[in-house]
């Protein structure tokens, strides 16, 4: 496979992930509270929803990038940058067009980009 479909691979996996992230934030916001933290109303309000979209966020990224890695071979700090790419640049959009949202975002993204940039780190470790 040449260099450039496989740069359009990572681009899309990016894109995938960035439209993800709704997604991501719609599961933590609707994610019932279970019944032993409902007693800690702090917790629950401020910081659950927070987490959960965290942890899928982490769950799925790790599942989608190691899958394009396993099918397309991609594992190359060029890939990386090519599936990175349209997270930062729709994240730089929402800080100028709805710098509102750009919290609950963040909370997808980046452990979106830790797990491809420790997954593409730790092959090129080996």
């Amino acid at each position: 496979m040449t260099g450039l479909r496989k740069n359009v691979i990572s681009f899309v996996v990016g894109l995938f992930l960035s439209y993800a992230f709704f997604w991501f934030i719609r599961l933590g916001a609707s994610a019932p509270v279970p019944e032993f933290l409902r007693e800690f109303t702090d917790f629950s309000v401020n910081y659950y929803s927070e987490l959960v979209t965290s942890f899928i966020s982490l769950l799925v990224s790790f599942v989608i990038v190691f899958l394009a890695r396993k099918v397309f071979r991609l594992n190359s700090i060029q890939h990386l940058v090519s599936c990175i790419l349209p997270i930062v640049i729709y994240l730089i959009y929402l800080q100028i067009a709805a710098s509102f949202a750009l919290v609950s975002f963040l909370y997808a993204a980046i452990p979106a980009i830790l797990i491809t940039t420790t997954i593409v780190w730790a092959k090129k470790k080996t």
